[in-house]
């Protein structure tokens, strides 16, 4: 008893000084970089009040904190331009919160304890996020900011996959959390649906519209840029109608995981997905709603019949759907002029595929690159969302990429590393399909978690890398230990 209070004191002490600390560099903050302060407060605001439930709680709750984070983010970040003459990028000391809380919280502990005993790692991520890192810092094309900036935002979040993989009872809390956010995501969502982005969206979009596509669209709404129908795409707490739509589909996939282990009833399972079906619609992105489809058709088969959830079949759904969206995409472009043929703006907006331009070309686009890029690529620093916001990479062909994740890691990891990511992927899939063959793993959820699979696989042929955030890497992680099936 003596020693749970003398550490409990510690950890008031402790606590004490960071309080401190954080006051003192909020009043330097404020001095020196006024245009900075509304990101400083909001920050400082959200570590207060996640500082002491994150100390005194046990892992579980450290999940909580961090989803909530990861999907409140985009939305808390825009509260910083409620104050007067905010600079842009001030939105990022907000931003960065889940990142920092995800690297002190969750990977410095595992890291100080590696120093006394020998950690389990997945071989298969260490040998892939220690590729990536080398691809990245040896480019020499672009700078310091980009390449830490990379690091951080885009290669950090891998390691996901390392901490879900070692604490699967923590499935019912984020599954509670993110279908919790989800919802007021939807509801946040309609509402602007209904009477367009709010104060907070267009003072955000008008600080940030230099850098930040999101910004854009909504500024293109305010002012009708492109003429014609003008229609705006909710984001909800989200920076876009795409991401939006992605946390939709996430939040879906979720509820229907604890549905597969039967941890929620009939009754809340078909209006909690009817909701989440409804951001997916309202969002209004097309490459969201084909990908929703294909989770539902491919969820349905792969629980009932075996050969959708065989890892083989999976893994040559990746390839055709690699091939079969180049065709798809060059089909629809041929539909372009059906948006103009309606005066309803819900229509209109669904009816327009001029976008798909852009991704048209990605098997041609790939095996042209592959000669230059067999063994090296250029690093995660060449990701287009890095080189617009930290500099770096200005002489890359234009739309590289072709919004094809498959293409994006060919050029930023070269082959092997487009290798080592797909041989990532499928082994996590073959780990839940041998807990499957050893009776620890239900049919229904094998099924779920293919079709998760192909269904991301699909998005990543138009939408490019960015599915590939803490949600997905987390759903991966559990496939890597599937245990996360029995009830606490």
């Amino acid at each position: 008893m003596a020693l749970t209070k003398s550490k409990n004191k510690i950890i008031e002490v402790r606590l004490y000084f960071i309080l401190i600390l954080l006051s003192w560099l909020l009043a330097l903050t404020i001095f020196l970089f006024r245009n900075w302060v509304g990101g400083f407060l909001v920050a400082l605001a959200l570590m207060l009040c996640l500082l002491p439930f994150s100390l005194w709680n046990g892992e579980k709750n450290r999940f909580l904190v961090l989803f909530s984070l990861i999907a409140m983010g985009d939305f808390l970040k825009r509260f910083v331009f409620l104050f007067p003459d905010q600079e842009g990028f001030s939105q990022y000391v907000v931003y960065v919160l889940p990142y920092l809380y995800f690297a002190v919280v969750f990977l410095l502990p595992e890291v100080l304890r590696s120093l006394k005993q020998p950690v389990e790692i997945n071989s298969y991520l260490t040998i892939f996020l220690g590729w990536m890192l080398l691809n990245t810092w040896v480019a020499s094309q672009t700078t310091l900011l980009a390449k830490m900036a990379a690091t951080i935002f885009l290669l950090m979040p891998w390691l996901m996959i390392y901490i879900a993989a070692k604490n699967p009872s923590s499935f019912l809390i984020v599954s509670k959390t993110i279908i919790f956010f989800g919802s007021l995501n939807v509801l946040y969502g309609a509402i602007q649906f209904v009477s367009g982005p709010t104060i907070i969206e267009r003072l955000w979009s008008e600080a940030v519209v230099e850098f930040s596509i999101g910004a854009q669209h909504v500024q293109a709404f305010l002012f009708n840029w492109f003429g014609g129908v003008n229609f705006y795409r909710p984001n909800g707490l989200q920076a876009d109608a795409y991401t939006f739509g992605l946390f939709s589909l996430n939040a879906l996939v979720f509820t229907w995981l604890l549905r597969a282990q039967n941890r929620l009833r009939m009754a809340y399972f078909l209006p909690i997905s009817f909701v989440f079906l409804a951001g997916v619609l309202i969002s209004t992105v097309r490459s969201i709603w084909i990908s929703t489809i294909m989770f539902i058709l491919y969820a349905f088969l792969g629980s009932r019949i075996r050969l959708f959830s065989r890892s083989w079949f999976v893994f040559l759904s990746f390839i055709l759907i690699f091939y079969s969206a180049n065709f798809i995409a060059n089909f629809l472009y041929s539909f372009m002029g059906l948006a103009g043929m309606t005066q309803n703006p819900f229509l209109a907006r669904a009816l327009t595929f001029g976008t798909l331009s852009d991704r048209v070309g990605a098997v041609s686009a790939f095996w042209q690159d592959l000669p230059n890029l067999w063994l090296l690529g250029k690093g995660l620093a060449a990701s287009d969302w890095i080189t617009s916001k930290f500099g770096g990479f200005s002489d890359l062909p234009l739309n590289y990429g072709r919004h094809n994740f498959i293409v994006q890691y060919l050029w930023w990891g070269g082959v092997i590393g487009l290798l080592l990511m797909m041989v990532l992927l499928a082994k996590a899939f073959q780990k839940a399909e041998f807990e499957y063959l050893k009776g620890r793993l239900p049919l229904s959820v094998l099924g779920i978690f293919a079709a998760y699979l192909v269904s991301m696989v699909l998005l990543g042929q138009g939408n490019g890398s960015s599915f590939l955030n803490f949600v997905f890497f987390y759903a991966i992680g559990l496939m890597y230990s599937p245990s996360f099936t029995r009830k606490e």
